[in-house]
């Protein structure tokens, strides 16, 4: 972290990214194995439009007694694929979901221990149940952040990189 000119401190990408790892503790590697797949498996929402077009295309340029097969393959494998691509998406975020209830639940643990091993001189500027509420806002908003990367973050940077496909 670093100070700017009027004494505000400046949180940068890398001190997000340093306090999420240490947020996650042990947890740090199982979650990524969870998080890199579920990010690979987001670029599947650019599949379906291009198949998509690859069906219009077919039937624009669709003569009767020409073989319907093209289409059927591009439904097909449409149909299968969107239930698969689902199915894992889905998985992952349940994989995810329970280990960041457990990040979330030993987050819990360790503040509240700190908050009882600190002396009762220490602790007298500030009442026990504000210092509860920040633990509980704290990990708020570790919840908020990592539901955030895996849905809207994760969504806006395969349609992104969609786009400039």
């Amino acid at each position: 972290m670093e100070k700017s000119n009027d004494n505000e401190i400046q949180f940068t990408w890398l001190d997000l990214i340093k306090s999420f790892h240490f947020l996650t503790g042990d947890r740090w590697k199982k979650y990524l194995v969870f998080l890199i797949p579920l990010f690979i498996i987001s670029f599947y929402s650019i599949v379906p439009p291009l198949f998509l077009g690859k069906i219009v295309d077919f039937f624009s340029l669709y003569k009767p007694g020409t073989s319907l097969q093209p289409f059927y393959f591009y439904a097909l494998f449409l149909g299968i694929s969107f239930s698969l691509v689902s199915y894992i998406r889905l998985t992952l975020k349940k994989y995810i979901g329970n280990l960041r209830t457990d990040i979330i639940y030993d987050i819990n643990v360790k503040g509240f221990d700190r908050l009882l091993s600190l002396s009762w001189m220490d602790s007298r500027k500030e009442v026990a149940g504000e210092k509860a509420q920040k633990l509980n806002n704290g990990t708020q908003a570790f919840y908020t952040l990592s539901e955030q990367i895996n849905n809207e973050i994760f969504q806006g940077v395969t349609a992104t990189i969609g786009i400039a496909v």
